[in-house]
């Protein structure tokens, strides 16, 4: 056994100084054989250390943006000088002549990749003759065989794992250090990158095109990377795992170093087009069809967040699997009908088509000034106290379904209303959200006036910790509010920008309640073909506003709504005061209020008396004439008039009598 390892100590490690001085001399006739060279080994595979120096250097000029010749090559290895020797790098790698000669060896820089595999091939080697000498000599030494195991173990399983270590400097087979750009390299072939979107930097992972945002803890240093790292290197290489928690090479220049995604080529929907993620695919629905591709034929980029935790098992061309004119409807389908048509006093209020509509165009997300960016879910008669148990919860579940695989973050965001105030009030949003629900919101907490134009206009999310998001109109998030409350601030302004969806009281009966209609909890225990017919169902309103003109989106029937909302802001004394007043007739302003004083009410805020009337005019469906100054004036004495039907020409003048056209 002495002579044996007698033997091997004798002989020169296995080495091939011409490949090496190949990939050198290939990489100075064409600086993108440096990449080529460094898919196939790390630097320290150099056997003669001068190499080593001369790629490092090579390196560092690539980092620095500088190109890569005999020239800047050999300016940067003469100005770094040896601390022992007091030589320039340049004179102990053989001078200028020396690189020259490098220059020389190769012809072409095409078999690059050949002659690097081969460093890489004999540095193996050494490395497992290296390892075989360590157990020799502990061996020799007597000590425990256990320790002979484990450097065994330890030195075979680096040589067969398939992660790589070449981003680490190694000395005396340990490592030794880490170069910045390597190891972006080596993040990148894990599959992160970086991307802008919304103005914000943020680091993502990529996984065959489906990208997912990474969490960041405090400034820059991204947490799931380093749990990733531990998770491959503290059992497999527990040194490396010790140098990386030392160095801590997360900084801000390493991970904007990553190859960056393209914000433009993250799939989105267009006006003509609206995309739903699934397991087994997308989506793709226009007006006209519908079509199933597969994640691999995608060309873009998904967020993760995006696709629902179900395959899509309709049919992928033509038309949705479910017809409901051919089959039964979606369970959702008839869900929405009961929370959405009622009928009061022999009136008949149809609201689904106004709820598949405002569900449609929420799901559908495109920037279109006249595409509402909001919807209210609220009961159909609100009060002072909240009762619950409309619906409104399994409303939103089906949102999340169809848009999110329902965690806490991602495209569907839901918030408690009575907890949303504070400084920050979308902490929550993330740069892929594309519906934010505000949840049980009354007027103490959220006002619609306060920040819902921040929506529209372009959202700015950022607070103390935070990646601050800059959204434009197109790419900030539907905004969903859900109320058992009156929902204040609704103005003309604003109603162009929402739609109100009120809920009946159907369920709210406890022989209705959906678990006895449907037989069992919605979504919970749904076969394949419900599922279907869930996902059919939602294609189908989609494919209906899209081929709604957007001028013609229909509107709420608001009657149930708007009486229980008048009984809330106008007394009952004031509205059947009003109620008596003819339609078409003045009235003397100051008569009508000294009637109303007989029955106790004054007005002591100015204005108070005609926001009272324009209240209980919108409330109530009647039309209040007044002048652009808000007020109804003839001959300079005010009145109240009401009209039926006729419209009125109204004068700036105050003393012009008033016309009829």
């Amino acid at each position: 056994m002495k002579s044996l390892v007698k033997k091997s100590l004798e002989k020169l490690p296995p080495f091939d100084l011409g490949a090496e001085e190949a990939v050198l001399g290939a990489i100075l006739l064409d600086n993108n054989a440096l990449f080529v060279a460094l898919e196939c080994f790390h630097p320290t595979d150099f056997y003669r250390a001068s190499h080593q120096r001369i790629i490092e250097a090579m390196l560092a000029l690539n980092e620095r943006g500088s190109a890569i010749d005999l020239l800047t090559l050999r300016d940067d290895l003469e100005r770094q000088i040896n601390p022992i020797s007091g030589k320039s790098i340049l004179e102990e790698c053989g001078g200028a002549a020396y690189l020259m000669k490098l220059v020389d060896t190769v012809p072409t820089a095409a078999n690059v990749a050949y002659h690097a595999r081969i460093i890489k091939d004999l540095a193996n080697k050494r490395h497992l003759l290296n390892a075989a000498i360590r157990i020799a000599t502990s061996m020799y030494n007597n000590e425990p065989i256990e320790e002979a195991l484990d450097i065994l173990q330890s030195e075979t399983q680096c040589l067969r794992s398939s992660v790589p270590l070449s981003w680490v400097r190694m000395k005396d087979g340990k490592p030794a250090g880490i170069n910045d750009r390597e190891f972006a390299r080596f993040l990148e072939s894990l599959g992160y990158c970086n991307t802008i979107y919304n103005k914000a930097l943020l680091y993502v992972e990529n996984a065959n095109g489906i990208v997912t945002e990474l969490e960041q803890v405090k400034f820059n240093i991204c947490y799931e990377v380093k749990q990733r790292l531990k998770l491959i290197y503290e059992t497999e290489a527990p040194s490396l795992w010790n140098l990386i928690l030392k160095h801590k090479p997360y900084d801000h220049h390493v991970m904007t170093s990553l190859r960056a995604i393209p914000q433009e080529e993250f799939i989105r929907d267009s006006k003509d087009m609206c995309h739903l993620y699934f397991q087994n695919g997308i989506v793709t629905v226009t007006p006209e069809t519908v079509f199933h591709t597969p994640f691999h034929a995608v060309k873009g980029y998904v967020w993760s967040e995006a696709i629902t935790p179900n395959n899509y098992e309709g049919i992928h061309a033509g038309r949705p699997a479910y017809d409901p004119d051919e089959d039964r409807p979606a369970e959702f389908e008839r869900f929405v009908k009961r929370i959405a048509d009622e009928v009061v006093d022999g009136h008949e209020v149809r609201n689904k088509v106004v709820f598949e509509d405002g569900l449609a165009r929420t799901c559908w997300h495109h920037f279109d000034p006249l595409n509402p960016k909001s919807i209210v879910i609220i009961d159909n008669n609100p009060s002072e106290f909240s009762d619950g148990r409309r619906g409104k919860g399994i409303l939103l579940e089906g949102l999340r379904r169809i848009r999110s695989n329902g965690t806490p973050d991602g495209v569907v965001i839901r918030e408690d209303g009575k907890s949303f105030g504070g400084q920050f009030k979308f902490q929550r949003v993330k740069a892929n959200t594309k519906i934010l629900i505000i949840d049980d919101v009354d007027e103490k907490t959220v006002s619609f006036d306060s920040f819902f134009s921040a929506i529209t206009e372009g959202l700015v999310k950022e607070g103390k910790g935070m990646t601050r998001y800059a959204f434009t109109p197109e790419t900030s998030p539907k905004l969903v509010f859900t109320t058992n409350h009156i929902f204040f601030g609704v103005d003309r302004s604003s109603a162009d920008r929402m739609t109100i969806l009120p809920l009946t009281e159907f369920f709210t009966h406890k022989d209705n309640r959906p678990v006895n209609v449907f037989g069992h909890r919605l979504f919970y225990d749904w076969d394949n073909a419900e599922w279907a017919r869930f996902h059919d169902y939602f294609i189908r309103i989609i494919q209906d506003a899209m081929r709604r003109d957007p001028k013609d989106i229909p509107q709420t029937d608001l009657t149930t709504f708007n009486a229980a909302r008048l009984t809330l802001e106008v007394s009952d004394v004031i509205c059947n005061y009003l109620d008596q007043l003819a339609d078409d007739q003045d009235y003397l302003q100051e008569q009508v209020q000294n009637d109303l004083e007989a029955y106790g009410i004054t007005f002591k805020k100015r204005g108070e008396f005609r926001r009272t009337l324009e209240t209980y005019a919108r409330l109530r469906g009647r039309t209040l004439i007044k002048n652009k100054d808000g007020r109804y004036r003839k001959n300079s004495v005010d009145y109240v008039r009401f009209a039926a039907t006729c419209q009125y020409s109204l004068s700036n003048s105050d003393d012009q009598d008033q016309s009829v056209f």
